[in-house]
């Protein structure tokens, strides 16, 4: 143990230790020297891992730091730029007349894949069944534009989930009124639909 000079007094450990025992006593503290050393080194302990959780901790901050500064926030707003929203497939019917009613978009039938995209980015507006669209989707592109997904098997988002373009949405399916397996996709611009054929190209 170390000994200790104090104004030219020279004192050994033990007897330091006894020394701030009695002070302890007067005080009304722990007065065993031995509880005295054990707090003294519980102490230290303490700071110790006090220490290496406090590091922690800053180091955890930045990691997160990185993590939000890395990570790339998802596009909600649309370029005006649509891609073909399912895999491959054909033209099975286009806008316009059909059985006495207006057919507002495109239907694409017999794909390669069953998969339907996002066909720009977007917000989902609407997730769920719709009369004779069946399972629907509804992206708005936060442009004035917005997209419609009909007769769907089943739907990967909700309401409210940013879509990039590209993103799977949903399975093609037969739901609501339909003659078969397909996509029903529309496209409108301020609430007025247009022919998705002046958009999307296979």
């Amino acid at each position: 143990m170390r000994d200790f000079s104090i104004k030219g007094l020279n004192i050994s450990g033990s007897n330091l230790i006894k020394i701030i025992a009695s002070v302890c006593l007067v005080a009304g503290l722990n007065t065993n020297p031995a509880s005295a050393a054990t707090m003294s080194k519980n102490n230290s302990e303490t700071v110790e891992k006090e220490d290496k959780i406090l590091f922690t901790g800053k180091s955890q901050l930045r990691q997160n730091e990185l993590v939000l500064k890395g990570a790339k926030a998802l596009p909600s707003v649309g370029s005006g730029n649509f891609v073909w929203p399912a895999q491959g497939g054909y033209i099975s019917s286009e806008r316009g007349p059909r059985w006495g009613r207006q057919h507002k978009g495109i239907d694409i039938a017999q794909p390669d894949g069953f998969d339907i995209l996002a066909a720009d980015h977007g917000v989902v507006k609407a997730a769920g069944a719709d009369g004779t669209f069946g399972n629907r989707v509804v992206i708005d592109h936060g442009n004035g534009y917005e997209t419609i997904y009909a007769h769907l098997k089943s739907m990967n988002v909700k309401v409210g989930d940013k879509v990039p373009q590209g993103t799977k949405i949903g399975v093609m399916g037969t739901t609501g009124r339909s003659t078969g397996i397909h996509l029903h996709f529309e496209i409108s611009k301020n609430g007025a639909t247009k022919d998705p054929l002046n958009y999307v190209k296979q």
